[in-house]
């Protein structure tokens, strides 16, 4: 399968930065994302559970597409709010936030690539900034989610994240 032109935008990108891992959640279309970076940096990708989006539909799942849209909004609405199918936006904020803490603890010198989905990157975005700073930093995220490709850039430094880029598309 071809690389979309999205995943290599941020391959060419991230391979001028020092990349010295790859993480991806385990769903196909993160790992498929990731490998162009990977190839990149000469650095294998390497999945990890806590990169997983908030809820994913399925047909499998009961749950109608629009059904499963109405959950997601009201999820994105409502942080504490459980859907049927998922997690709520703040424990997927709080699950982000401790994956990539402890993968940055395992990789102390360099860039740790994390490819995840822009639901996921979302939760965490609002736990680290708050709404109102993100909707300044880049108006019309929470409602209209993260745009694919995009690069959000953390530093990680004890008690916390310092955001250096969110939800980036310069490179597109």
């Amino acid at each position: 399968m071809a690389a979309v032109p999205e995943a290599v935008a941020c391959a060419r990108v991230l391979s001028e930065r020092g990349v010295v891992a790859v993480y991806s959640s385990p769903a196909r279309r993160c790992v498929e994302t990731a490998s162009p970076i990977a190839d990149a940096t000469s650095v294998p990708v390497l999945t990890d559970d806590g990169l997983v989006e908030r809820m994913n539909w399925a047909r499998s799942s009961g749950m109608s597409f629009d059904d499963f849209l109405v959950e997601w909004q009201r999820a994105t609405a409502d942080r504490d709010y459980v859907p049927p199918i998922g997690a709520s936006s703040r424990a997927t904020g709080a699950r982000m936030s401790a994956a990539i803490t402890r993968l940055a603890e395992q990789h102390r010198a360099g860039i740790v690539v994390c490819v995840t989905h822009g639901g996921a990157t979302l939760d965490l975005l609002r736990d680290v900034m708050g709404d109102a700073a993100l909707e300044r930093a880049s108006p019309g995220t929470i409602a209209e989610g993260v745009p694919g490709g995009a690069l959000t850039t953390l530093s990680v430094a004890p008690p916390g994240f310092g955001v250096e880029e969110v939800c980036s598309t310069r490179h597109l």
